[in-house]
């Protein structure tokens, strides 16, 4: 509660005394800050994949990684990491082998790219900021250590895809794999993001979405075989977030500016989220797929409520309630996924310092 109270703070203050490109870069330092903050500082018996006081886990392979040569660290398997990911906790220890120090360059890293992105391109940053914390990538980052610093980097490699430089793009998601191997998917956002196809046949690609779901467990079995995985299904609850995403990915159909290139660019990306999510009734690890995309819903629903006031011809009685409202909805989702989020192991919340 604290948390969204000061970011609300923060974006009056910023729209009070500080009109101006530098009060808005201010206020993104300020909530970087505090989210990055928040994970940094949390007890480190937060997270599942933690394993706190366990010599399994990423707190307990840290701490194998920091007394190991550097010939083991660069040849022998630590729980099958990716290497980058392994070089990177090799690094860290350097500066500390405490546990913690690994919590708090990790919320560093996987938060500012983000931040970067929001200050950089969203049209309002507090919607962009709590509609973050009402994603379920956001709880991942008390959990999957590797995952989120390879979305940070995949998000970061959107500034390639805007200023169409395809080398710059192809190094950085390849970077961002070597943290975690199914960063390697996100290849397909550049050509997706500049899909004319895409924008021609929007109404096919709303369609084409209940018909994955219902056809989810067929379609499964077939993307198994083709990719040769041995994964099976988990019948996981993930549909009403699917439901969710469809509604949310109509509403930015119907209120969609086509002349802005950018806008229809990161609405493809969040329907490949949608499509994900689809398939996250059967397959969980299709839902982990679909964070490296639904995070650019951040930029895309900001861009799509002032066009509300074009469709409506009012000046700003119609967006304000519209922003309201999806500040309302992230924010009550996003506090219900906290307090349950048992994976996450997000609440109750502890500093570190405290037993």
């Amino acid at each position: 509660y604290s948390l969204y109270i000061l970011l609300i703070l923060g974006a009056v203050l910023q729209k009070g005394l500080f009109k101006s490109e530098k009060g808005t870069r201010n206020y993104c330092v300020f909530a970087f800050i505090l989210i990055a903050g928040l994970l940094a500082f949390r007890h480190p018996s937060m997270g599942v994949d933690l394993k706190y006081g366990e010599t399994s886990g990423y707190l307990g392979t840290y701490q194998a990684i920091a007394k190991s040569s550097w010939d083991k660290v660069l040849h022998l398997d630590f729980k099958n990491y990716e290497r980058g990911y392994v070089i990177f906790c090799k690094l860290i220890s350097y500066i500390s082998r405490d546990e913690q120090c690994l919590l708090i360059v990790c919320a560093l890293v996987s938060i500012f790219p983000l931040s970067y992105l929001i200050c950089k391109y969203s049209e309002n940053c507090l919607l962009s900021f709590v509609i973050y914390l009402g994603l379920p990538v956001f709880l991942t980052n008390y959990s999957a250590m590797r995952q989120v610093i390879a979305i940070a980097i995949t998000a970061f490699s959107y500034i390639f895809i805007r200023n169409k430089k395809p080398v710059l793009f192809i190094l950085t998601v390849l970077l961002a794999s070597a943290f975690h191997s199914s960063a390697i998917l996100f290849l397909v956002a550049y050509v997706l993001y500049y899909s004319g196809l895409m924008k021609r046949y929007r109404i096919a690609s709303i369609l084409i979405l209940p018909l994955v779901f219902l056809f989810r467990n067929p379609l499964f079995g077939i993307l198994s075989k083709l990719l040769k995985d041995n994964a099976v299904p988990d019948n996981n609850s993930a549909v009403t977030l699917f439901i969710v995403f469809t509604a949310v990915y109509i509403f930015t159909i119907i209120y969609s500016n086509k002349d802005d290139v950018h806008e229809e660019g990161l609405k493809n990306l969040f329907w490949l989220a949608c499509v994900c999510q689809a398939f996250g009734g059967v397959y969980s690890i299709a839902i982990r797929v679909g964070y490296y995309f639904m995070i650019y819903l951040v930029l895309l629903l900001p861009k799509t409520v002032p066009n509300i006031n074009l469709k409506a011809n009012d000046d700003n009685n119609t967006e304000t309630v519209f922003y309201i409202i999806i500040m309302i909805c992230f924010a009550v989702f996003g506090l219900y996924s906290i307090r349950n989020g048992t994976w996450a192991m997000s609440y109750p919340y502890s500093f570190f310092w405290q037993v």
